[in-house]
């Protein structure tokens, strides 16, 4: 080692460069362990240690490059050292796979190792110019000016801060109408700093460039189902050129198992669309309503379009369903008794007493049994919450005047944006609060906000299990899918858009998920390789640090344009057809919590089309499943406070509040007790029957129905994930005992 370096340098210099050059390397490999610990096994097991590492890490990356910086040996040689290094850094960042199979580019840590690295390293320059500019010495002679300056404005900016942190606490909990959270009796919300909300907005992603699409030549145009060229020179001069693919398959591409899966399940004949690559040479505007993803081409230009398109046999379906429902509400049926079966079904059953003369139907909705009472004329809810007080006779609304909503299934939208807080959104999305607003002062819709939603685990897997079945049992996912009770002769159409290259449900749940009572899909038309490549980086994919966009525009704004295209079909109104659509948006999920102000416009615009073209017997339930569990945020108290603190809205017809006043009183109500994605499963199922049946239980409560006071346990807010956001001294010290 010693002839490396030059030989004129006196012994002990080269004593000491051996030595600086030893430390460097053994301070390098120590970098490199910490960063493949990083990606290993065990920080999924001790996430919370992720920045330590990091900044170990770096710190032990830049000494090494600082050592070998301070050895007496020539430019050509420590030029030589820093190749080696970097390549080999490189080598471990490319090619290591950790239990995941992702390299390590592919991840948050190489990111975040680059910025901490970086940061480091313009603090030891910083320091190093200090240094040799002899700033010290010179800040000596003019030391009582310096003082005074340093502590007034040390004074005015903690006073500045202290002002800010205020701020974001108080507005913490502070709702979209002036009023916040109250009842603190019952759950007070554990205090944190917020100090997130002191950054401006993208100060943790300004790096990833421009928040908009690029821009696209527009050379086509679909309306209505017809496809027309109207500027593509190209379709006359090279007629090979010019075409369009329908339902085009995408999945090929990718090489994840998980997307894998998701390809088996499109060619396996479960889904109603084939997915091909066919391409359909263009002669002029041609029919394409049977399909809902179009790729168009004019020579290397595209244009892709995604839109709602009617399946004749689940719309006959459908419309079948409506008419025998509507048939048996003019028959004057007395009663809806409901079979779902929850724990308590024979106490409900056992209020209804049955009568000899009752009709009975083999398959009406959902195998529900009607009762008819000779001494009745009119409809009468099963639902006690549904009857008027003695008092408020006066008040009582004339059964003709809710024809709409007992003979005909109400319309429910369900839009979710994964991994955001409802703090996070009031930080973010300010004009989706000002439309939120406005929806409620000056439409037909009025709009519920729910302070103590709290998720009942840390990211989506253990959230949406209980939304969707009611249960966190695996094993019972089967036959308790909400959406089975839509499906089942209520007259429903029903549609999935997740909003990304992946069948979520089978990705959780594999095999024990049937989508055979699911009439849409939306899948395929996220699968473009502008969005899902195959393959995720940092700024590659639906989980990038970077705006989503599948060519010149976002993401969102396809699954926007479906849903309206579903929610709003005068096809469907005409016939009085059911529409649930479940959308999801993944803009929030990325480590910067920045990414998701993409979207505001969006949400804000749809929401508002919602209350201003949906009909009147409608629901929109707007929500995300839990706050943000990634990036440096959730390393602190505030952080893992919000990922408690997800957020929901109900958006509900003032048509239907006028006529069924128990709802509005029993959402107002529930604006501030404790609710989880079990009582959110409750009201689906409540939703599907509505008016007639009550589905609570003493787990799970239905949101039209007053909730009771309850603690986090008695919520279904499990022990071992320590969730529970209430400063409850009982709750806390059943913990301890756990």
């Amino acid at each position: 080692m010693k002839t490396f370096f030059v030989k004129n340098i006196p012994v002990i210099k080269r004593r000491g460069n051996t030595c600086k050059f030893i430390t460097a390397i053994f301070a390098y490999a120590i970098s490199i362990i910490l960063l493949v610990i990083s990606q290993g096994a065990y920080i999924e097991n001790h996430f919370d240690h992720l920045i330590e590492i990091v900044i170990f890490c770096s710190i032990f990356f830049i000494f090494s490059v600082y050592l070998i910086q301070k050895m007496v040996i020539t430019r050509i040689k420590k030029i030589i050292i820093y190749l080696f290094l970097s390549v080999n850094l490189l080598i471990t960042v490319s090619f290591f796979r950790g239990d995941k199979n992702t390299n390590l580019t592919r991840s948050h840590t190489a990111i975040l190792f680059a910025f901490i690295s970086v940061c480091v390293l313009i603090l030891v320059v910083i320091i190093y110019a200090a240094y040799k500019l002899k700033l010290i010495e010179k800040i000596k002679k003019h030391k009582k000016p310096v003082i005074i300056f340093s502590v007034i404005f040390l004074t005015v900016f903690y006073l500045y801060l202290l002002n800010e942190i205020d701020k974001a606490k108080k507005d913490m909990h502070q709702g979209i109408f002036g009023y916040g959270i109250s009842n603190e009796e019952d759950c007070k919300i554990k205090e944190v700093t917020p100090w997130i909300a002191l950054f401006p907005d993208r100060f943790f992603n300004f790096f990833t460039g421009s928040q908009t699409c690029p821009s696209q030549k527009q050379f086509s145009k679909l309306e209505n189902g017809i496809l027309t060229y109207t500027s593509c020179d190209k379709c006359k001069d090279s007629p090979n050129s010019c075409y369009f693919i329908k339902n085009p398959n995408f999945m090929h591409l990718h090489m994840h198992k998980n997307l894998k899966n998701d390809h088996n399940y499109f060619v396996s004949g479960e889904s109603k669309y084939t997915l091909n690559n066919d391409k359909i040479y263009y002669k002029g505007p041609v029919d394409v309503s049977d399909a809902e993803v179009i790729d168009a081409f004019c020579g290397k230009d595209e244009n892709y379009y995604l839109q709602h398109a009617i399946d004749k046999a689940t719309f006959e379906r459908a419309k079948s369903q409506i008419k025998k429902r509507v048939e048996l509400y003019k028959n004057n049926l007395k009663e809806l008794e409901n079979f779902d079966k929850f724990e308590n079904d024979e106490t409900i059953n056992d209020k209804f007493k049955k009568d000899e003369t009752f009709d009975k139907f083999e398959k009406d909705l959902i195998d529900d049994k009607f009762e008819k009472d000779e001494t009745f004329d009119k409809f009468r809810k099963i639902n006690e919450n549904q009857k008027i007080n003695e008092d408020d006779e006066n008040q009582k609304i004339d059964e003709n005047d809710r024809f709409d909503y007992e003979a005909y299934p109400i319309n429910i939208e369900v839009l979710m944006i994964d991994c955001i807080s409802r703090c996070h959104i009031r930080r973010k999305m300010p004009k989706l609060l000002e439309t939120l607003k406005k929806i409620d002062e000056e439409s037909d819709f009025s709009v519920f906000e729910f302070f103590r939603y709290f998720s009942v685990g840390r990211n989506t897997r253990f959230n949406l299990l209980p939304m969707f079945t009611g249960t966190n049992d695996m094993e019972a996912i089967p036959g308790k899918l909400f959406w089975n009770d839509f499906i089942e002769d209520k007259g429903y159409i029903t549609s999935w858009i997740p909003g990304e290259c992946e069948f979520m449900l089978k990705f959780f749940w594999g095999a024990n998920v049937s989508t055979t009572n699911l009439d849409h899909v939306v899948i395929p038309a996220f699968c473009h390789p502008d969005y899902e490549p195959g393959y995720h980086t940092n700024f590659i994919g639906p989980h990038s640090l970077r705006r989503r966009c599948i060519g010149s525009k976002l993401v969102s704004s396809y699954v926007f344009d479906y849903v309206e295209q579903f929610m709003f079909n005068p096809i469907y109104e005409k016939e009085h057809i059911g529409r649930f659509a479940y959308s999801i948006l993944m803009d929030a999920h990325e480590s910067s919590a920045e990414n998701v102000m993409t979207v505001d416009e969006g949400v804000s615009n749809h929401l508002l089309k919602f209350s201003q073209k949906a009909s009147k017997n409608s629901v929109l339930i707007f929500f995300s499943d839990h706050g943000s569990h990634m990036g440096h945020y959730y390393e602190y108290d505030g952080g893992r406070l919000e990922n408690r603190l997800p957020f929901l809205f109900i958006l509900v017809s003032k048509d239907l509040l006028e006529k069924y006043p128990q709802i509005k009183h029993s959402l107002k109500s529930n604006e501030n007790p404790i609710l989880t994605v079990y009582d959110l499963y409750a009201t689906f199922r409540h939703l599907s029957t509505f008016p007639f049946n009550q589905v609570s239980d003493e787990n799970r409560f239905s949101l039209l129905e007053p909730l009771p006071h309850r603690d986090c346990s008695q919520a279904n807010i499990p022990f071992e994930y320590r969730t529970c956001p209430c400063e409850d001294e009982f709750y806390r010290n059943d913990l301890d005992q756990q």
